[in-house]
């Protein structure tokens, strides 16, 4: 047991070694089966009583089957954390449920067992009720300290998915800009593409153009060496 425990101390503070890593661990924990807390040995391990929740009695009427889907799944393994820490706060009380756990096979009337436990407790130290009491509200007052840790490391989580949220706007920003310009550079497509198509087509005919030009020329030459050829040969 952790004597002389901080009451300000919480599991948040030492579960994963740091509160970062308590908090990375809760939200990215895999997804487990939800077991019941872990239930204490014996009086001697000063385990705590009702560690274990309650069997359900035939009598009790089944949950409508919407109300069970929305309750939230309990993490057997958290709880069984948060209840340690919780229970390192008044050893006398963890003491006295320890010897209620035992005394729960012999002893199956409950104030029978919860008397029975008080005075086995009283002889190993000296006990009040207003003890226990007192152990029991320091105990769950403890849980306050849970809280406000673990909402300590939420809003570390929460301040990076504003930043996440950011580079998303930015990002958007960025495709946002981006579509612009492919539009400009689709206009700028299609007008290179008019010139292409223009000068191609004004290539070709200006192809035409030379090549019927070359061929008048060509007959011309023809001729005039035809005419020397004519006139001329012989002399």
């Amino acid at each position: 047991m952790g004597k002389g425990k901080n009451p300000n101390d919480s599991i948040f503070k030492r579960f994963g070694g740091t509160l970062a890593n308590a908090v990375e661990n809760l939200i990215f924990a895999h997804e487990e089966v939800p077991q019941e807390p872990t239930a204490p040995a014996t009086a001697a391990a000063g385990a705590p009583d009702g560690a274990a929740a309650p069997a359900k009695s035939g009598a009790a009427a089944a949950p409508a089957k919407a109300a069970d889907a929305e309750k939230p799944k309990v993490d057997s393994k958290l709880v069984n954390a948060i209840l340690e820490s919780a229970e390192e706060l008044g050893p006398a009380l963890n003491i006295y449920s320890g010897y209620v756990k035992t005394f729960e096979e012999i002893i199956p009337d409950e104030s029978s067992r919860y008397k029975a436990a008080f005075a086995a407790a009283a002889k190993v130290s000296p006990l009040q009720v207003d003890d226990l009491l007192r152990a029991a509200d320091e105990q769950i007052a403890s849980l306050k300290n849970e809280k406000k840790d673990f909402l300590e490391g939420i809003g570390e989580k929460n301040s990076e998915v504003d930043a996440l949220n950011e580079e998303i706007k930015d990002i958007d920003a960025r495709i946002e800009a981006l579509k612009e310009q492919i539009k400009s550079l689709e206009t700028l497509k299609m007008k290179k593409e008019e010139l292409a198509t223009n000068l191609s087509a004004n290539i070709k005919k200006a192809t035409v153009r030379f090549d019927a030009a070359l061929a008048a020329v060509e007959q011309l030459l023809r001729k005039k060496k035809a005419r020397i050829e004519r006139n001329l040969k012989g002399m």
